[in-house]
């Protein structure tokens, strides 16, 4: 009768302790499920914060056929409605015979995140939507152009150097240049970038 009685008695702190266990772990999932949700709507916004053409320096170097097909793709992906492996056969009929086709044809990784790419819907129109940062655009040209010209004074301080430094310095700069214009592009067009990016992570 006492062992039953104890029972009874500590039922319910059991029921409690493991309420509150619950209730957290829910609390981590919601927390978890919440902070996934806002990636995805930065990512979203700019898709949904623009669906038409702003009026600047680069939208007036287009002409009219050029801004239809921007704006329509702004819009829409019209390539999301096509069947993937008709995308993917019109994708390898452009660049038959090309190098980048038989470095596609050996890298079927390459070829799938292409695919991928060009068929989600938020993808090229997000990625599209870099027309209307001229301001952005702006910033990154002079990142470019600084970045080009400290390259150029750097390589005119090796003529004392044996080939292979001179080799070694010619790639290492090329490869510190190429990182710095991918990194600055993806700082300042992130949101534009990040349906692409996230494509791509997912293929690896």
């Amino acid at each position: 009768m006492i062992k039953y009685l104890l029972i009874f008695i500590l039922l319910p702190h059991i029921a409690v302790a493991q309420f509150n266990e619950n209730e957290a772990e829910v609390d981590d999932i919601d927390k978890i499920n919440q902070e996934r949700l806002q990636y995805k709507n930065s990512i979203n916004e700019a898709t949904s914060s623009s669906s038409s053409l702003t009026d600047n320096y680069m939208t007036r170097l287009m002409n009219d056929k050029m801004k239809a097909m921007a704006l329509k793709m702004l819009q829409e992906n019209p390539l999301s409605m096509m069947d993937k492996m008709e995308l993917r056969d019109m994708i390898t009929s452009k660049f038959i015979g090309t190098k980048f086709g038989k470095f596609m044809d050996e890298n079927p990784k390459v070829m799938n995140i292409i695919v991928d790419v060009a068929h989600d819907k938020r993808a090229l129109p997000s990625f599209f939507n870099i027309v209307n940062k001229p301001d952005e655009m702006k910033k990154y040209g002079f990142f470019i152009l600084a970045v080009t010209a400290i390259a150029f004074i750097i390589n005119l301080f090796h003529f004392n150097m044996g080939l292979f430094k001179r080799i070694l310095l010619k790639l290492f700069i090329m490869i510190s240049v190429t990182v710095l214009n991918l990194g600055a592009f993806y700082y300042f067009f992130q949101q534009e970038v990040g349906p692409s990016l996230e494509i791509v992570l997912n293929n690896f």
